[in-house]
């Protein structure tokens, strides 16, 4: 645990204080350098940081902002392996990334090239780039994001041929939905999800790739794409909206081991003790977009969840792909976007992915560019 991601927690746990207040506080008064790099103290932060806080929140005592709130959420996820990152150091550590990974077979582990010199690829280092990385005209970022996984790195590191690995592509699909789909519904999210981590990556002969599925761990639509994910023997990202330290839908608490197992990640934006309140469920919909290149919508009301997600996907930039069928959240996205792409059947779905993805795979990770 950094100084920094302990101080983002702890600022975290003053009413008042929301993602971009933080993210403002941070950003223009802590040297990141400097925090990053020597032994600084979370109380010399502190105090520090107490007369801007105060323009938030002005009747805030200092002794009661040093202070604080019991930590021992802290402890129990360093206890439990949780990964904790943050926008702040992962900029700083990737500043002026270059294409090109290097695995040495000795230390069992991968580098990055960065302002010419070969340093060590840190875990998650593909989940940060997709999370922290700039999007177009989208400016609600997570600030702090927790992982669980059962090895630290993302599958797209571990699971790829070091021999290809400069030239490799990952490419994550989210499928969402309702919680309360028709039966005809959760077949398609099944299907589709089992066919992109099987049938799909073998017709792309480009590139070697990676294919994901994303979705929210949530009954209905989310279930059947994770168990279709799975039941391929491919990777699913799980995106909850409360602390790691509980799953919801208890349903899904079996589901949740079989992801981790088959080394998929469960993230969320939350510390432990968060439950999964309205507002947490509507807030990581965003957070599924952000890790997708193609955003799949397969059953919604227009009161969905699902269209937080689309939204957010729309303000990004990202391809929507969509089931055409009654569904008033469905018909809503097709009538009211010209671009994305419909299907009406599995069958469809297969032949215009075929057609989509015929010249190949798109360069998908921006970290990629040289500035």
């Amino acid at each position: 645990m950094t100084v920094l991601n302990t101080l983002i927690l702890h600022l975290k746990s003053f009413k008042g204080l929301g993602r971009k207040k933080i993210f403002s506080l941070i950003n223009d008064n802590i040297n990141i350098d400097e925090i990053t790099s020597s032994n600084v103290k979370i109380e010399t932060v502190l105090d520090e940081l107490y007369p801007k806080v105060l323009k938030h929140l002005p009747n805030l005592e200092k002794e009661t902002f040093k202070i604080g709130h019991d930590f021992h959420h802290v402890d129990q996820m360093i206890a439990s392996k949780i990964r904790i990152s943050n926008i702040f150091e992962h900029r700083h550590k990737i500043k002026k990334p270059k294409r090109g990974w290097t695995f040495d077979p000795k230390t069992d582990s991968y580098t990055v090239e960065i302002d010419g010199k070969e340093i060590p690829a840190y875990p998650g280092i593909y989940l940060d780039n997709s999370l922290f990385a700039n999007r177009p005209n989208y400016n609600d970022l997570p600030i702090q994001i927790f992982t669980l996984e059962k090895n630290g790195h993302l599958p797209q590191v571990t699971g790829v041929n070091v021999h290809t690995l400069k030239n490799h592509t990952n490419f994550n699909f989210a499928i969402i939905g309702t919680r309360n789909p028709k039966l005809s519904s959760i077949d398609m999210s099944y299907k589709i999800s089992k066919f992109l981590v099987t049938e799909g990556i073998e017709t792309i002969d480009t590139a070697p790739h990676n294919i994901s599925i994303v979705s929210g761990l949530a009954k209905g639509i989310d279930t059947a794409a994770h168990k279709g994910c799975l039941d391929g023997n491919g990777h699913t990202l799980a995106v909850v909206g409360h602390g790691l330290d509980t799953i919801y839908p208890k349903e899904n608490r079996e589901l949740a081991k079989k992801i981790i197992k088959q080394k998929g990640t469960i993230i969320s934006e939350y510390p432990f003790g968060a439950k999964a309140e309205r507002f947490r469920l509507i807030e990581r919909d965003r957070i599924q977009a952000l890790l997708s290149h193609i955003v799949i919508l397969i059953d919604s009301n227009v009161d969905g969840g699902s269209m937080h997600t689309i939204e957010a996907a729309k303000k990004m930039g990202i391809e929507i792909w969509c089931y055409d069928i009654p569904a008033s959240g469905n018909q809503k996205v097709i009538s009211e976007n010209k671009d994305i792409i419909t299907f009406k059947n599995l069958e469809e779905f297969k032949n215009k992915y075929f057609q989509h993805f015929e010249e190949g795979w798109p360069e998908t990770q921006p970290w990629f560019e040289e500035k």
